[in-house]
């Protein structure tokens, strides 16, 4: 069973920055309970947290999200 989300403008201002700030692309997104969560190919995860996590960091703090 698959479910599909609706993209408004808002989730797709997620998908991009996202995008923009890990220089990966996401596969899929879910927003869950007030978390936003980002599928991207396993060979991107490295590059996606960055270093120390320097990229959730600051993605979190863009979005004001967990």
């Amino acid at each position: 069973m698959k479910i599909r989300q609706k993209l408004d403008m808002k989730l797709i201002g997620y998908l991009s920055t996202f995008e923009k700030i890990t220089n990966t692309n996401a596969v899929d997104f879910l927003e869950n309970k007030g978390q936003l969560l980002f599928l991207i190919k396993e060979n991107s995860v490295k590059k996606a947290v960055g270093r120390g996590g320097a990229n959730i960091r600051k993605l979190s703090n863009m979005l004001k999200r967990k």
